[in-house]
């Protein structure tokens, strides 16, 4: 090399510094800011950083900055690179290295590394011994669910990948092969049988590194975690570390291993490539000492001739997808506009019916019932079959023409509106505002039905499903490994089974309600309502159950993949929910017990907000149950990983917040600590003067919980004459509690209803259940267990089948007037507020029964009911049913709309007669689920 090659060689290492330095501040000005955590990217070139790592014996992170406007880029660096979990653990086991895609380094990096996409990041691992070794690669993030939780496993499991690769040659050949044993043995559990072939089944080929090859089907449903599963249960596969990849290079690592095959984009066909890590099990760049790999490599790219600026691979093929997306779009438009132009004579109409029912007699589309199922169905033919439509056409607000409707993508099958993730980070960390409902705007709805997955079937009849669910409905075990050692949840075969286990009652939830009933009376009759916050598989509810105690269960969508589907699918109570900014949904003196088993919530942060919250719905005299941290710290804080200070300084927090709570402490004992409220405020009020804070709330609305922020003051009890009173009045003992009249009742405190009125209510919903247990056949034969009232108004509903192996979902529409959630409550039966113009706060195929009584009437001139009506298709199990209540013209509207959701309907009259103007739509959901997409387009 001559001497200015070298000297240009020199200076461009040098200028490489300046590289990184405007790197790290760029970053810091578009992402940084006020006191926000962020990664320490070394401000060096990226031999120094590699320099740094060896010598502080660390391991290297690599981050690739793509410069154009991408929305994962963005997502990366905020949500992940400024997370204070990761910054924490970089700042301790890293030196991180960060450059732009089209700076000097970068543009040599992505010669030798070949990212896909971007955001693009490397872990290198640079040992004393002058070589060096990739230890993880990352092309783009994974979009279905938290990056910074994916990321932040994939960081702890490179830290343990170190220590392996650091110790490996000490380790034993024998050993490892025994190793290896096992974990065939263990994965070929998980592996399954393999399908026959079909159009929702991928034929994928994977070449092993010893040559050998294997030709399996796979589900296009299934998981990338299923096809690694088949990998390591493999004879031919001697390695412990490795991952898929395909030419031209795509690579299938541990960041996507939730997603499917279809939403990987694996292809019938693919040939899938073992490659190795570490060693003889690693992708090692180099077999030269680095600092010579790199000038050499230095030189190389110098040496290209290069024009222009350099463009990331995908940027093009963005550009064109973008444009034939538009072009489509647009023929989309043109025809539309021309169809609904050419068809507006009723003529036309006519026709459209015609060709309907000519697909509903092929089955175009899904899956034949007499290929699933076996539930029986409602007799739609045992009343007379009322045709109303040639004398009512009332019009009434929706924008949207009357059309078969479409499935929606199997991406969408366990779509929660209101909850959905990717919406969800858009918002504050603080206070979980993220976790919290954001529904989609009116353009983001979808006017599609939501899928079932391929293999779909109706859940076990109660109480069977207590302990077991079919695994292709909920087609996720990370629980199942997870929480392993706690007993969650458990993968047998073709189903989960449920031992009833917990985080703080890993011998299971009989025992551990056996040692609260020792410490609080559960068996007379006095506690009857519940709310588990946190709740996982809701275990602690669904053995509640059989000791006549309904419990109210929420957890958030998190990590915890499909905690609250997993408790519904068993048929226990629960919904999506989070302890965040907002009141919880539910009235004030709601629940006669509240339980936290490990369930993180930061109870003395905010001013001790979220206990607030638990006093503002717990009845006069209910109880709070706690345990897990910081309970028992002295024998577990080890365990926790947490200092005895920290645990104690929390403890002493909720100590101090109850008693400003005016709570009693009941008990402490074992690994459970119980406080009770006070039946009135008649000494809390006489307290403030020695406790400031937090005050009595003042006029304030205790019941009013739709979207209301969270306060710090005590919510007031209703005023006594006496000490010994109990405030807002007593309850019947449970049963007789469902059927007494509620004190809100009694006392008179609800305009306009009365106790006559109370008792006419239940005769009538008697009547009415009476004449649904003829029409709806499945009703009476335990074949329903989960069930939704969308406008409970007193419960009656409700209280009319509890001689029935049924729960109800009471919902009181959100500001209704008079407001009666509470009433609900003090019967003993458990519910929520809710809107319905938009999206309930549960998983799809959730519900076997929902009833909706005038609920059309109350909604019709606020939002379209064909939405309306696409959530009930969401959130009802495939051959589920729907009972309406309302006016012929608003029911002949209905069932306009729901003949194209493949529901099957028909109206008849009220149960008192003909001359009732109120009449019933009765609709089933036909059995179908999702298909692929070359069976759609075939």
């Amino acid at each position: 090399m001559d001497e200015a090659r070298q000297e240009e060689l020199v200076n461009g290492c040098k200028s490489v510094a300046d590289d990184a330095m405007g790197f790290v501040l760029e970053f810091e000005r578009q992402f940084g800011g006020g006191e926000r955590v962020m990664t320490s990217f070394v401000q060096e070139g990226f031999v120094a950083a590699w320099e740094r790592a060896r010598r502080e014996e660390k391991l290297l992170f690599v981050y690739l900055h793509s410069d154009q406007d991408d929305s994962d880029t963005k997502n990366f660096c905020e949500w992940v690179l400024c997370d204070s979990r990761i910054v924490n653990c970089f700042d301790t086991k890293f030196v991180c290295w960060g450059g732009s895609w089209s700076s000097r380094e970068g543009i040599l990096l992505r010669e030798i590394l070949k990212p896909a996409r971007f955001p693009f990041w490397v872990m290198f691992l640079a040992p004393n011994d002058q070589d060096t070794a990739i230890i993880l690669t990352v092309d783009g993030i994974e979009r279905t669910s938290c990056p910074e939780e994916n990321f932040f496993y994939l960081v702890q499991d490179a830290i343990y990948r170190r220590l392996e690769l650091e110790g490996i040659k000490e380790f034993d050949p024998p050993e490892r092969e025994v190793a290896l044993a096992l974990r065939r043995e263990e994965k070929a559990r998980f592996v399954g049988p393999e399908p026959e072939q079909g159009p929702d089944v991928i034929e994928v080929t994977v070449c092993f590194p010893n040559g050998e090859r294997k030709v399996r089907r796979f589900l296009s449903t299934s998981t990338m975690q299923s096809l690694y599963d088949y990998v390591d249960s493999a004879d031919c596969l001697h390695i412990e570390y490795y991952k898929l990849v395909t030419y031209p290079r795509i690579v299938y690592g541990p960041a996507i291993v939730t997603l499917s095959l279809k939403d990987a984009r694996l292809e019938h066909g693919t040939t899938l490539y073992v490659e190795p890590l570490f060693h003889d099990m690693t992708d090692r760049i180099v077999e030269v000492p680095f600092d010579v790999w790199w000038l050499r490599s230095l030189e190389l790219v110098m040496a290209k001739e290069r024009g222009g600026s350099p463009k990331p691979p995908y940027v093009e093929v963005q550009k064109r997808r973008l444009t034939w997306i538009l072009g489509v779009s647009g023929l989309c438009v043109m025809f539309y506009v021309f169809g609904a132009w050419q068809n507006t004579t009723p003529g036309a109409v006519s026709n459209r019916l015609q060709q309907k029912e000519a697909n509903d007699r092929t089955g175009l589309g899904c899956v034949p019932k007499s290929d699933q199922g076996g539930q029986d169905k409602p007799d739609l033919s045992s009343s007379v079959n009322l045709d109303f439509e040639s004398h009512h056409q009332l019009e009434i607000k929706s924008s949207e023409p009357l059309k078969e409707f479409q499935p929606c993508d199997m991406s969408y099958s366990e779509y929660t509106p209101c909850q959905d993730q990717k919406r969800g980070r858009k918002y504050d960390r603080e206070m979980l505002k993220y976790r919290e409902r954001h529904c989609p705007e009116k353009d983001e709805m979808l006017l599609c039905l939501i899928p079932a997955p391929p293999n779909y079937k109706m859940p076990f009849k109660w109480p069977q499903s207590r302990d077991y669910a079919w695994y292709d409905n909920i087609p996720h075990k990370e629980l199942s490994i997870e929480k392993a050692v706690q007993n969650w949840i458990q993968v047998e075969g073709d189903r989960f089974r449920f031992p009833g286990g917990g985080t703080m009652f890993p011998r299971g939830a009989d025992v551990y309600i056996d040692d609260i009933n020792n410490l609080i009376p559960l068996t007379g009759g006095e506690i009857r309502t519940a709310i588990d916050t946190g709740c996982g598989v809701a275990s602690w509810g669904a053995y509640l159950l059989k000791r006549d105690k309904l419990t109210m269960s929420f957890a958030p969508r998190d990590t915890h993949e499909a905690q609250v589907q997993f408790a519904l699918e068993r048929g226990v109570p629960a919904m999506i929910a989070v302890m965040g900014s907002q009141r919880l949904p539910y009235p004030a003196r709601a629940f006669d017990m509240a339980h936290c088993s490990r369930c993180l919530i930061p109870w003395f942060k905010y001013d001790g907000l979220y206990l607030i919250e638990v006093d503002r719905i717990l009845r006069p005299g209910g109880y709070w149950i706690l345990s897990g941290p910081p309970i028992r710290w002295k024998k577990y804080w080890r365990g926790w990983e947490r200092t005895e200070e920290d645990l104690k300084q929390e403890q002493d927090s909720i100590e101090d917040v109850a008693k400003r709570l005016c709570w009693t402490k009941v008990v402490e004992e074992g690994d459970l600590a119980i406080w009770q409220k006070p039946i009135n405020h008649v000494e809390c009020i006489k307290s403030r003067q020695t406790y400031k804070t937090p005050h009595i709330c003042k006029s304030d609305n205790a019941d009013a919980a739709w979207y209301k922020d969270l306060e710090a003051c005590i919510t007031p009890l209703p005023q006594v004459s006496s000490s010994d009173e109990i405030a807002g009045g007593a309850v019947e003992k449970w049963p007789e509690r469902a059927f007494a009249v509620p004190p809100r009742i009694s006392s008179g405190s609800i305009p306009g209803i009365t106790a006559e009125k109370f008792r006419e209510d239940n005769a009538i919903w008697k009547d009415r259940v009476a004449h649904y247990k003829r029409v709806v056949a499945p009703l009476p034969q335990g074949q329903y267990r989960n069930i939704m009232d969308m406008n409970a108004y007193l419960g009656g509903f409700a209280s009319a089948l509890l001689k029935y192996p049924v729960w109800v979902m009471n919902v009181v529409p959100a500001n209704s007037n008079p407001d009666t959630l509470g009433i609900v409550y003090e019967r003993g039966l458990i519910g929520a507020y809710h809107d319905w113009c938009e999206a309930f706060s549960t998983y799809p195929r959730t519900y076997d029964l929902i009833h909706a009584a005038g609920v059309f009437s109350i909604y019709q001139d606020r939002c379209e009911i064909t939405y309306i009506l696409l959530e009930m298709d969401r959130m009802l199990r495939p051959e589920g049913t729907v009972i309406f209540r309302d006016t012929v013209e608003l029911l002949v509207k209905i069932k306009a709309i729901t003949d194209r959701m493949r529901w099957k309907s028909h109206i008849m009259d009220h149960e008192t007669g003909p001359f009732n103007p109120e009449k019933i739509l009765v609709a089933v959901k036909d059995y179908w689920t999702g298909e692929p997409a070359s069976q759609k387009q075939g």
